[in-house]
C-alpha cells in the first residue's frame, strides 16, 4: 500500500513538473546569414542531485552585440545524458540560458532532458533568441526533478554550438 501511494505521489509531482510543456507556443524568429560559430565540446562527466537549475561545467559562452544592433543567437547541444534514480519516475530538465533568460523554447524550465536513462544516450536540443547590443552570457543548464528521492542527471561527451547570425 505505501509503494503505491509513493508512486502515485511521484506521478502526481511528475505531472505538476511537467504541466507547462502542454501550452502550444509557436514563435518565429527571423535570422539572416551566419555571422561566427563558437564550438565548446566537454568530455568529462557532469553529475548533479540538484532539484533547481546548475549550469552544465564548461557549457558556456559569451556573445558580443555590436552597439545599436541586435543579433540572433541559436545554441546547438548533444550530449551522453543519463536520469537515474530508484522509483522508475525520473525526469530531468535542460535549458539554455542567454543573459539569466531562457531562450526558445521557453517551457518555463521544463523542458524534458530525459525520463529514465540508465546508460548514456544521445540526445541534442536547439535554442534561438535574438539579443540586443551589449555582452550575454550563454549557458546550459540541467536539473532534476524535485521528487522526494533522490535522481541524479549526468551528461557527458557534449558539444554545445553557439551560431551568431544577422
Amino acid at each position: 500500500m505505501l509503494h503505491a501511494a509513493k508512486r502515485c505521489l511521484l506521478a502526481i509531482l511528475l505531472a505538476t513538473a511537467v504541466s507547462g510543456i502542454a501550452r502550444a507556443e509557436i514563435t518565429d524568429t527571423s535570422c539572416g546569414a551566419a555571422i561566427r560559430s563558437n564550438v565548446i565540446t566537454g568530455n568529462d562527466l557532469f553529475q548533479t542531485t540538484s532539484r533547481s537549475f546548475v549550469r552544465l561545467r564548461g557549457a558556456v559562452h559569451t556573445v558580443t552585440v555590436p552597439s545599436g544592433e541586435t543579433r540572433c543567437v541559436k545554441v546547438r547541444f548533444t550530449g551522453g545524458v543519463t536520469c537515474r534514480g530508484t522509483s522508475g519516475n525520473e525526469a530531468c530538465f535542460i535549458r539554455a540560458l542567454a543573459e539569466g533568460e531562457e531562450m526558445r523554447p521557453q517551457p518555463a524550465g521544463n523542458q524534458g532532458l530525459s525520463g529514465r536513462l540508465l546508460r548514456p544516450t544521445g540526445l541534442g536540443f536547439q535554442w534561438v533568441r535574438r539579443l540586443g547590443d551589449g555582452q550575454h552570457v550563454i549557458q546550459i543548464q540541467v536539473r532534476a526533478l524535485n521528487a522526494p528521492e533522490t535522481i541524479i542527471v549526468g551528461v557527458t561527451d557534449w558539444t554545445m554550438d553557439v551560431e551568431v547570425l544577422n
